[in-house]
């Protein structure tokens, strides 16, 4: 199983020379189109408040540990409050938390509804850079590609199909991790597909994406193992050195590991999506040998033949 993942990973770093600085302006220009609505959340007035209340809370637990300590206990200074001035700084503290919680949970729906019309289309035009670079074309490929779930029609389809393939997966993970994980795996191809060919509906990505990955789903499992790795060991530094270090460097310690994580998957991302990219397209050829894949489907236009009455006037994307 491992050897498999390793074997993939090699093969999807031998595509990739040369496009490494181009992949990862691609990585970085997609997560910051992802996270751009997000980001418009902390541009609220209540949002600031709250960041400056936790650098100050931050700048106190360096500066002055003990105060850090003893924040939020009652000290002597209530003592010549009224009644009637503690009600007030309760009632104003809970409808701040009040405010907070409802500005979280409409920031969370239009984030959720901003990821399903847009970020996940962008995940389809990553795939098709991928697929197009692992096929030995990655001299075509472009920033411009990025916009490909777009560009390349269907766009109704594309969102039904990854919305409901994150619904899905959401679910089965919910009832119980193992089926989760079954399910995610089996339908890992669905981006893929309608990255590979825009004119399937939702329901033949799913299909085709359920029986291709049979026999693949335990090498999937293994390059997400392997590309976990760097993760698990910043996530066991962080553990021991939270235990060791004192605590005036303790947000320190938690910054830089905060981004040495971040670039050890941005590192990684490259190598992750060649080596995924490099299955689909073996299980796409087992899939097409096994007529899991119909004749029209998924046409390689390298194969297009316009005296052939079946393709004739038809349009492809590669």
């Amino acid at each position: 199983m491992f050897s498999d993942a390793v074997t993939c990973y090699s093969a999807g770093n031998d595509a990739i020379k040369g496009k490494k600085a181009f992949l990862y302006a691609v990585a970085v220009i997609v997560y910051l189109l992802s996270v751009s609505i997000s980001l418009l959340q902390f541009a609220l007035p209540a949002q600031r408040e709250t960041i400056a209340e936790g650098i100050e809370l931050i700048s106190m637990m360096i500066n002055d540990p003990e105060a850090f300590r003893n924040y939020g206990r009652e000290t002597e200074d209530t003592g010549y409050k009224s009644q009637g001035q503690l009600m007030v700084e309760k009632y104003e503290r809970e409808e701040k938390m009040s405010n907070l919680r409802m500005q979280n949970n409409i920031f969370k729906g239009v984030s959720k509804v901003y990821e399903i019309v847009f970020s996940n289309i962008l995940g389809i035009g990553v795939c098709s850079i991928y697929i197009n670079i692992v096929k030995g074309k990655g001299d075509k490929v472009s920033i411009k590609d990025i916009f490909n779930g777009f560009s390349s029609g269907n766009y109704l389809q594309k969102m039904l199909a990854l919305f409901l393939k994150g619904l899905a997966v959401s679910v089965a993970y919910a009832l119980c991790v193992i089926p989760g994980m079954i399910l995610c795996y089996a339908l890992a191809f669905v981006d893929y597909l309608m990255a590979d060919d825009p004119r399937l509906s939702f329901t033949r990505a799913f299909e085709i994406s359920w029986k291709a990955s049979s026999g693949y789903k335990l090498k999937l499992f293994a390059i997400d193992v392997i590309a976990f790795i760097p993760t698990l060991i910043c996530i066991i530094i962080c553990l021991i050195g939270i235990k060791i270090i004192p605590i005036e460097m303790i947000l320190i310690f938690a910054v830089i590991m905060i981004i040495v994580t971040i670039a050890a998957n941005i590192i990684v991302l490259p190598y992750r999506k060649a080596a995924i990219a490099t299955i689909y397209t073996d299980a796409k050829g087992v899939a097409k040998s096994y007529g899991i894949i119909r004749e029209l489907e998924l046409f390689d236009p390298e194969e297009y033949d316009p005296n052939d009455s079946m393709t004739r006037g038809m349009t492809f994307y590669g």
